[in-house]
């Protein structure tokens, strides 16, 4: 997946920024979005279209 979007939220009570992440395949070229540093540091949401939180590692 590559990042096509990085939105910054807001200041979580650790003083991290919570971002919007909107990520796509560079093969089908579908899009998907999620939080990352959702209430801390490194924590993920759950992505909207698949509803499964993403591997931050496989995430370019």
């Amino acid at each position: 997946m590559l990042i096509l979007k990085k939105k910054e939220l807001e200041n979580n009570p650790d003083d991290s920024v919570k971002y919007e992440i909107t990520m796509q395949c560079p093969r089908c070229r579908n899009e998907d979005t999620f939080i990352l540093n959702d209430g801390k540091v490194d924590i993920a949401s759950k992505s909207e279209k698949t509803d499964r939180v993403p591997n931050l590692d496989r995430v370019l």
